[in-house]
């Protein structure tokens, strides 16, 4: 989903109204460092601290294949 302000909640709150179960974030930190944080959408009470996993910007769409196999 891209917005001109996005805010993060709106659109964690859209990832679990639609189902989707990984959501990727960008920000400027993984920019950097040319990552992409993908994290399990769980719902905001049950993910508590995890901020998911950082993977090569090169390497996003196997990872998630992977992850999406197994589930």
């Amino acid at each position: 989903m891209y917005k001109e302000n996005p805010k993060d909640r709106a659109q964690f709150n859209v990832a679990d109204s639609e189902q989707i179960p990984y959501v990727a974030i960008l920000a400027p930190a993984e920019v950097n460092a040319g990552t992409v944080r993908i994290k399990k959408q769980v719902g905001k009470d049950a993910a508590g601290e995890d901020r998911g996993e950082e993977v090569k910007m090169t390497e996003v769409v196997d990872y998630l294949k992977e992850k999406l196999r197994r589930a």
